[in-house]
């Protein structure tokens, strides 16, 4: 049976101090499991969510020194179980970490998935999915406005008291 769980780099490729996998799905959790030997003495099954915890991170033929977070569904991004494995940015520790989490169960997400299945799930208008992608691919202050305007939904809000507005001014209108 193939597995809904999905993974990539969350953040931007390239060198940098910091870097994110994220995996969600079902067997997220169970990964974790595999890939995350916290320092303390909570096991990865044992974690409180929305809370960080330090260890190592399997990275197959290395080890990285890092964080993870679990976040449970349906209070996450998109509305599933999720962790995240925060460990040094660079491209061999990124690539190394995210081939692991593949062999452990994981599949390559496709570009907007996790979007895609937040909206999916209930957890996002599609107003706010494409909020989102203009604020990510905005080049300008004014459109990271615009981008944000629409995903926090203050847009459909707007729209929203309009027609109520004009409901009512026509209900008048009729009415007389």
């Amino acid at each position: 049976m193939k597995s809904d769980t999905i993974a990539a780099i969350s953040t931007a490729p390239g060198v940098g101090g910091v870097a994110i996998i994220r995996i969600s799905g079902s067997d997220s959790l169970a990964i974790a499991e595999k890939a995350f030997r916290p320092l303390g003495k909570t096991a990865v099954k044992d974690f409180e969510p929305y809370k960080m915890y330090v260890g190592e991170i399997d990275g197959g033929s290395f080890t990285d020194f890092g964080m993870c977070v679990f976040f449970k569904g349906p209070k996450s991004y998109t509305g599933e179980d999720m962790v995240e494995l925060h460990c040094h940015g660079g491209y061999a520790i990124t690539r190394g970490i995210l081939k692991r989490v593949f062999e452990l169960g994981a599949t390559p997400a496709t570009r907007g998935e996790y979007t895609k299945r937040a909206f999916l799930n209930g957890k996002m208008s599609l107003s706010s999915c494409e909020g989102l992608i203009d604020m990510i691919n905005s080049e300008s202050v004014g459109e990271v406005k615009a981008g944000y305007y629409l995903y926090r939904e203050k847009l459909n809000a707007k729209i929203k008291e309009m027609q109520g507005e004009l409901t009512y001014a026509l209900a008048f209108i009729e009415a007389g």
